[in-house]
Formats: C-alpha cells, sequence, structure tokens
C-alpha cells in the first residue's frame, strides 16, 4: 500500500468527529460552543456530505459521505476519482479502512480519547480570543460562526460555523494571504436514525487485511528510549503558544519510530524522529522540514506558516543538541548549524548538517 494511502488515514480519524438537540449548546460563550461542538458531535446520529481541503495551500478538495450513530462513523470518498470508494469506519474499538482499488483493509485499534482533550481548551484559551463573528446558513442550517483571532500574529486567524441547534461544526476557515480559506464545508446533512448496519463495510470475499499496531503513547524520553532504542527530542517550552499533545510511538514490528504531536490547542504539527543510522521511515514531504542533530534524524509536517514550522523544528533541533555545546566551545555558535544546508541527499532534497561528537 503507497505511503499516499496511508496519508489518507489521517484525516478520517482526526476530523470525522456525533438525534437529539443538545439545550446548552446556546451559550453566550463562543468557546463553550466550539469545544462542546468538538467533544460531542461523534455522538450525534446524521447523515452529511462535506467537502475537505487536506492543506490551506492544496487546490484539491475531497467529497465525503459521513454516517454517524452513537459514536461510531462511517466516511465514504467521494470525489476525487483516484480516491473513489475509500472507506473508514470507527465503531470506538476497531478503525478500519478500505482501499477498493487494492481490495484491501487496513485494521487497528480505535484512537483512544486521552488527557489532550481534557487540556486542549486551556492550551486554546492561552492563544486566541474567540469572539461571535456572525449568524450564517449552511447546508440549510443555522450556524453561529465564531472566530479565534491569536495572540501569536505569526499564527493564522481561524473561523469555525456551529449548528444552532446541535453541537455540531458545518464549516471552518483558516486565514490565508489575506483572506479565509476553506478546510471543511457541509454541502448537505440530515440529522436521522442511522442504522447500525449502515455503519459497516462489506468488501468482497478475497479482501485482503494489514492489521497495524496502534500508536503507543509514552510519557518520558527515557520511556521511549527503551522502546525504540533511541532518545527522541522532547523540549520543554514550545514557540508561539505549542504545547506537545501527544508523544507517541508508531510504526509495526521491528521498524518503530517517534511521532510528537504539537499544538496551541486549534492548530497542530507532527514532528517525526529516527535513528539516523537507519532508512527514512516515511518520505519527507517538504526537506526545508527536515534536519538531522546528533544522530537523531527528525521531518516536521503540518499546514502552519512557514516560520512557525522552523521555529518549531529549531526548538526540537536545539533539544537534541543539548551537552554537544561543552564538547564545541563555549564560543561556537549553534545557530551557524541551524541554518547551514547541506547537499541534495537520497531523499531529493537538502538536509540540515549537525556535527556529532563521539563519547
Amino acid at each position: 500500500m503507497g505511503v499516499s494511502k496511508l496519508a489518507l488515514l489521517l484525516p478520517f480519524g482526526l476530523l470525522a468527529a456525533g438525534a437529539v438537540a443538545d439545550p446548552n449548546v446556546l451559550s453566550d460563550d463562543p468557546r463553550e460552543i466550539l469545544f462542546r461542538a468538538m467533544d460531542k458531535s461523534r455522538w450525534l446520529n446524521l447523515e452529511s456530505i462535506v467537502v475537505r481541503r487536506m492543506s490551506s495551500a492544496d487546490r484539491t478538495t475531497k467529497q465525503i459521505r459521513i454516517a454517524q450513530r452513537g459514536g461510531m462513523s462511517k466516511s465514504t470518498v467521494l470525489s476525487p476519482l483516484p480516491e473513489q470508494g475509500v472507506t473508514t469506519v470507527d465503531d470506538g474499538k476497531t478503525w478500519t479502512t478500505y482501499f477498493p482499488d487494492d481490495n484491501m483493509m487496513v485494521i487497528q485499534d480505535s484512537p483512544k480519547r486521552t488527557s489532550w482533550n481534557w487540556r486542549r481548551q486551556a492550551v486554546a484559551d492561552d492563544n486566541y480570543r474567540f469572539t461571535f463573528e456572525k449568524v450564517e446558513s449552511i447546508a440549510g442550517r443555522k450556524a453561529n460562526t465564531i472566530l479565534a483571532t491569536p495572540k501569536f500574529p505569526e499564527m493564522p486567524a481561524r473561523r469555525f460555523s456551529l449548528d444552532l441547534d446541535y453541537p455540531l461544526l458545518l464549516k471552518m476557515e483558516v486565514a490565508k494571504d489575506g483572506r479565509f480559506v476553506t478546510m471543511m464545508d457541509t454541502k448537505a446533512i440530515a440529522f436521522t436514525s442511522v442504522d447500525e448496519d449502515a455503519i459497516q463495510i462489506n468488501p468482497p470475499a478475497e479482501v485482503r487485511k494489514a492489521f497495524h499496531e496502534a500508536p503507543q503513547r509514552f510519557r518520558s524520553a527515557a520511556e521511549a528510549l527503551e522502546i525504540v532504542g533511541f532518545k527522541p527530542s522532547m523540549p520543554g517550552p514550545l514557540p508561539f503558544g505549542f504545547v506537545i499533545s501527544e508523544p507517541q510511538v508508531i510504526g509495526d514490528r521491528g521498524r518503530k519510530f517517534i511521532a510528537i504531536r504539537v499544538s496551541d490547542g486549534l492548530a497542530s504539527a507532527t514532528v517525526y524522529q529516527w535513528n539516523g543510522s537507519e532508512r527514512d521511515p516515511i518520505p519527507c514531504r517538504d526537506p526545508r522540514y527536515r534536519r538531522e542533530a546528533n544522530g537523531l534524524k527528525m521531518s516536521l509536517t503540518g499546514d502552519l506558516p512557514e516560520v512557525v514550522l522552523t521555529r518549531l523544528l529549531e526548538t526540537f533541533v536545539r533539544e537534541a543538541l543539548k551537552g554537544l555545546q561543552p564538547l564545541l566551545g563555549t564560543d561556537f555558535d549553534l545557530s551557524a548549524l541551524l541554518s547551514l544546508h547541506g547537499e541534495e541527499g537520497e531523499a531529493g532534497g537538502s538536509t540540515i548538517l549537525i556535527i556529532q561528537v563521539a563519547p
């Protein structure tokens, strides 16, 4: 299964967020309305068609049909054609994605709710100011639009349109180059009873099945070292109000690496890390955000401004270089290393070269 297919698994687990209206959704606090939808929307019974954009720089949109029932969800891609029919079902226990072109089902444990879900609002409160902007009509539904204005000017503003009667996000936009880019938009929706049988995948009998291990959360760099054999970079304070939200070990048997999820409460990015002596576990989508520091390779991915991505990655590099400063000399400028580009390598992009001192 190609990497592009694996990438398809990410949005469904993160965005397939659930038919009785919640009377408490009508609140005077825009933050309460927004985070109530983030917490409760997956429990609504509904069918909808939405359009999603993978990133604010991506012109390609995906049209997806969603069915939800009491915490279970099913998403099917309608377009574009190369991904048509890709179906994901999350029943709260198992997360299954079916790729019809390959007649393959990828199966793993359902993503678990963690402490981050409860910390998220507090982090967002520190980084954004929430205000009501307008009431609009989306897919025949009245929606309250909430503007999230960032504390840090380097970060983009975000706009969320939420159903007036149900805790459900109908539309999401991100500011870019003086305008708002639509990341998700509901084209049709019905709050209706959904049969549990409809939230199933019924592939041909000869379907191939691949079982993937679910991400494993770890609590410290020392604990990760015991699992993957190297110590990941886990800096303390991060720039622009970001925090480490989910430190995870990912991959399958014999090929595990680190994914450090970071977030400012609304926006997110992931820093992948692996042993520098091994081949890259995932292709680097943008060689500008790939580094090597003291035997540790890392790359960062996220739909964030360039200055934010660069500062975040440099923070992880500096953490990985701690302890090298005395060996290199007190007058040695680490910032010179952080801006030094090497020649193009096998990955097809330039790589930061960091001096490694043997113990």
